[in-house]
């Protein structure tokens, strides 16, 4: 979930003093036989050279994945607050009434696509009641656009209201004062009208954000009994929790969400943060959080990375060394890792900006910078050979899309030969998307938006052919997308990714779509996408590129129900128009079978 786009670079010249909050000396934990009560914990280790490799990678869900999910599939959702979770709503349900849905072997996730993908990969609703009826344009009556969000999702993304917040009235007149750029003004207010909130977590101030958004899209959308699941430890399914509970007798806590039977492995996107005074500017490390495991797959230096761990170790406060690929950590219910802290870090958007202070005067900097301890904070420990496990203080866990915003780097990590890639931005001319461009491109310089400049992954020349395929759809006046035969994908050192051949690979752009609007069966439904219907159009002259942040102000991420509605019924056209399954089959054939039926109303 990016925002603050086109923030100046100037707006780092304060960040050699960063984070005195994160400041602390990292050290090695020799906890020997004073980890009294610890768990085994499994992990996994990944050699820091290992995208030097040939051949496949192996990673712990495969060969249990492989026989589960047979077809080579992945898809990626962006970032983008509400907005991208509507846009993914909607993908997810054209990717249903297709017949693909079953088919997807990996759901890679950021940011306010994390908000879609978390729950519907641990709600156990059906799909038609999680996502809604999968209608075509022409079904579209305006009575039911306006008043009923389609499906449950769409009525958590309706309900989600924050509204602003005390600090961002106590510093608002000093910002309004100090600070001359109007880019920079806005993302600060941005953020702490986020942080704001009057409500705090007593006794972790850095769960705050984990809290509003897990009772926001977590809790309403996953109902097992007990306490609520922001609360709770998460796991793959019961087989993984068969194995924590073998290696703990008795010792592990029983209410473990699991996710659905039904639903493709997941993977969320988020960014470690770490600073120290001689940096010119934080190191960026990507973390991966799965239902099997969490951590940042490349090394980074001796204290960060090279080792996944299962989730429920993350953020422990001890370790020490085990046996048998597992750790021994302290378990504490205070420190829960749960999908409230994983839908929490992809989108903590405005953390970097409040860590970097913006190039503040010091006494607004430090407002900042209080403000982004009501962010993720967790602690991360690696395990690198036979030494002993290395344990960070709480550090800051950001936004996945700080740098790799569309979520495509874990699916080529894993080597997908069949990717579908949904960039659900605001920005609307494509072909001045930073974040597309990055995976083709040096991208820079880093700034409070994040670091892309080591995302290259592609040959520079297929830029062009993507940003020439999606001025052919433009021109055509259909749904943006593109598809790739037979790409080459270049090993890449920062995600640990192995260089490897055959990729076909479906580009799909969040734009407007004259084709879809004349599909539309109903006048009224046309007339508020057109801005003529009065107090059901408010925010449709910028549709589909509604604001990340306070779209329908006072409210800092909640759509209006018709917003929800059609934007995920647009996104869900840009898959089952005829136009879009002609070319989609046409680079990955039986890979996406004939559908049943399509969106056409000319047919």
């Amino acid at each position: 979930m990016m925002i603050f786009r086109g923030a100046h670079a100037r707006a780092l010249c304060g960040a050699a003093a960063l984070l005195a909050v994160t400041a602390a000396t990292l050290a090695a934990v020799d906890a020997g036989d004073t980890c009294q009560a610890c768990l085994l914990a499994r992990f996994w280790s990944v050699a820091p050279d290992a995208w030097k490799s040939a051949g496949p990678p192996d990673f712990p869900e495969m060969p249990r994945l492989a026989e589960l999910r047979s077809t080579d599939l992945g898809v990626a959702f962006s970032g983008g607050g509400t907005r991208s979770a509507t846009a993914t709503l909607g993908e997810l349900n054209g990717l249903s009434r297709n017949g693909w849905l079953s088919r997807v072997r990996y759901v890679s996730a950021i940011s306010g696509g994390g908000w879609a993908a978390v729950p519907f990969t641990f709600s156990k609703d059906t799909l038609f009641d999680f996502l809604g009826a999968a209608r075509c344009p022409a079904d579209l009556r305006h009575d039911d656009v306006v008043t009923t969000p389609n499906g449950l999702l769409a009525s958590a993304i309706a309900h989600s209201s924050l509204g602003s917040g005390s600090l961002q009235e106590v510093v608002g007149s000093a910002l309004d004062a100090t600070i001359g750029d109007q880019t920079i003004k806005d993302g600060v207010n941005e953020a702490l009208t986020l942080v704001g909130k009057s409500r705090r977590e007593a006794s972790r101030t850095d769960r705050t954000y984990a809290r509003l958004i897990g009772e926001t899209f977590i809790d309403p959308l996953i109902e097992e009994g007990g306490p609520s699941a922001s609360d709770r430890l998460f796991a793959w399914d019961d087989t993984t929790v068969a194995e924590m509970a073998t290696r703990n007798p008795g010792r592990l806590p029983a209410d473990i969400v699991v996710a659905a039977r039904d639903r493709p492995f997941l993977i969320v996107g988020g960014t470690l943060v770490s600073s120290r005074r001689d940096y010119a500017y934080p190191l960026l490390m990507p973390v991966e959080y799965t239902p099997l495991y969490v951590g940042v797959r490349q090394s980074f230096g001796e204290r960060f990375g090279g080792t996944y761990v299962w989730p429920w170790a993350y953020d422990t406060q001890q370790v020490a060394a085990g046996s048998d690929m597992a750790v021994r950590v302290k378990y504490d219910s205070a420190h829960r890792f749960s999908l409230a802290d994983v839908a929490a870090s992809t989108s903590a958007a405005p953390q970097l900006l409040l860590l970097l202070g913006g190039g503040l005067p010091a006494q607004i900097k430090t407002a900042l910078q209080t403000g982004a301890g009501y962010f993720p904070f967790f602690t991360h420990f690696a395990v690198h050979g036979s030494a002993m496990p290395l344990l960070t203080p709480a550090m800051p866990h950001g936004d996945g899309g700080f740098m790799d915003n569309l979520g495509l780097m874990p699916l080529l990590a894993r080597q997908v030969h069949n990717i579908l890639v949904f960039a659900n931005t605001n920005t609307k001319y494509f072909e001045q998307n930073d974040d597309l461009k990055s995976y083709f491109l040096p991208i820079g310089p880093p700034d409070t938006n994040g670091d892309k400049s080591h995302n290259q992954v592609f040959d520079p020349t297929r830029y062009n052919d993507v940003v020439a395929g999606f001025w052919t759809q433009h021109d055509r006046k259909q749904a943006l997308v593109f598809c790739g035969k037979n790409w080459k994908v270049l090993g890449n050192e920062r995600y640990n990714i192995r260089p490897y051949d055959g990729l076909n690979i479906c580009w799909f752009y969040n734009a407007a779509v004259p084709a879809w609007q004349d599909e539309l069966g109903d006048p009224a439904v046309r007339k508020i996408v057109t801005g003529g219907d009065g107090k059901n159009s408010q925010g449709f002259a910028d549709f589909p590129w509604f604001s990340t942040f306070e779209e329908n102000k006072p409210h800092v991420i909640q759509l209006t129900t018709p917003q929800v509605n059609l934007l995920s019924n647009l996104a869900s056209w840009g898959l089952t128009s005829r136009d879009s399954i002609r070319i989609i089959r046409a680079v990955l054939g039986d890979v996406v079978p004939e559908p049943s039926s399509v969106c056409d109303r000319a047919h």
